[in-house]
């Protein structure tokens, strides 16, 4: 009796080799697999852009650093300023109201250069010059208070030799002048420096404006905080 081919083996093997048919390692494989990166809104071409425009706008954007730092500096001093009212100084309230404006004007003008307005910039520069004005008074009035306080003409009488008094006042009104003169003189070369520095930032800020696409401006203006 003849031997007959065995037809469902064969089948089951042509069954399992198919492949249409997806087997179970590849289906865990396709599930695990992460989903393709979307493309991000920005080119390359506007990354590069937003680039250059933060390289143009770095010194400005110190410069608003830089004043939003000096104008707590003045609210500061204008807050230890004022506690010279407790003990009667009206003249330390005047100032301290003073320091207290500019302080808060130093501050606007930060804000101002840090969205990029050339405007901040003129307003740092006059504040910087009210600054020095303020300081070359306070030098004035205090040379002219120091030297008609009755303790510094003590001192030319406080040896009862007339040589010693005579060297010892001069001495006393040297070191006066020198103290307060020197006072004013920061208070004209500082603030005046500081002025300058202010108003250059002002042109860098105009040609930045000029060369810089409108969207960069806009995309650097809300991230500047």
């Amino acid at each position: 009796m003849a031997d007959h081919p065995v037809i469902a083996p064969a089948a089951s093997q042509r069954h399992s080799s198919d492949p249409a048919r997806p087997t179970a390692g590849s289906a865990t494989a396709a599930a695990a697999a992460p989903p393709a990166p979307a493309a991000g809104p920005l080119s390359p071409e506007h990354l590069a852009l937003l680039a250059e425009g933060r390289r143009r706008t770095r010194k400005v954007r110190r410069a608003a650093g830089y004043a939003t730092a000096s104008g707590w500096t003045l609210v500061v001093f204008a807050a230890l300023t004022f506690t010279g009212v407790l003990f009667g100084d009206f003249v330390s309230l005047a100032i301290a109201v003073a320091l207290a404006v500019l302080g808060a004007n130093e501050l606007r003008g930060g804000a101002e250069l840090r969205r990029f307005d050339a405007g901040g910039a003129r307003r740092l520069a006059f504040n910087q010059l009210g600054l020095g004005v303020l300081i070359v008074a306070y030098a004035s009035w205090s040379l002219v208070v120091a030297l008609r306080d009755p303790a510094l003409a003590g001192l030319q009488q406080s040896t009862g030799d007339a040589g010693i008094d005579e060297m010892v006042g001069q001495i006393a009104n040297l070191v006066t002048y020198g103290v307060y003169g020197g006072l004013a003189v920061v208070g004209v070369v500082v603030p005046g420096l500081t002025a300058w520095y202010y108003h250059s930032r002002g042109r860098i800020v105009r040609a930045a404006l000029a060369e810089t696409p409108s969207w960069v401006i806009d995309a650097m203006r809300a991230t500047s905080g």
